[in-house]
């Protein structure tokens, strides 16, 4: 599941990925993401992984669907984790995203979060 963060404001959006991600969590949020981006015409998106246990193949490929519909509209990317092939996965997100993306420790998020602001 994804948890909104009480930080997320404007443009700002920020999630925590909670468990293995399902269908249903991408069709909670995926509205969300796209009514940012409609009102602000992009957005910053921090995603924390904490707790993350991967996607089932429907949820990975919701996520794919998504970073490519929105590549351009993404402007900057800050992925928070604490597993080596997290900061992997950031590095990949290049791929799907046109704006910055960054990865931190989440020892660091706070400095996460002034990047994205």
């Amino acid at each position: 599941m994804f948890k909104i963060l009480d930080k997320s404001h404007d443009d700002v959006f920020g999630v925590e990925a909670i468990g293995k991600l399902e269908d249903a969590d991408y069709k909670e949020i995926t509205p969300l993401v796209e009514k940012i981006i409609e009102t602000h015409g992009h957005i910053k998106f921090l995603i924390q992984l904490e707790d993350f246990k991967g996607w089932t193949i429907h949820a990975a490929f919701d996520d794919m669907r998504l970073g490519l519909k929105h590549h351009g509209d993404i402007a900057k990317f800050a992925l928070v984790g604490n597993k080596h092939w997290e900061e992997v996965c950031s590095k990949c997100a290049s791929l799907f995203v046109k704006g910055e993306v960054k990865y931190y420790d989440v020892a660091d998020v706070d400095a996460a979060w002034e990047w994205i602001e």
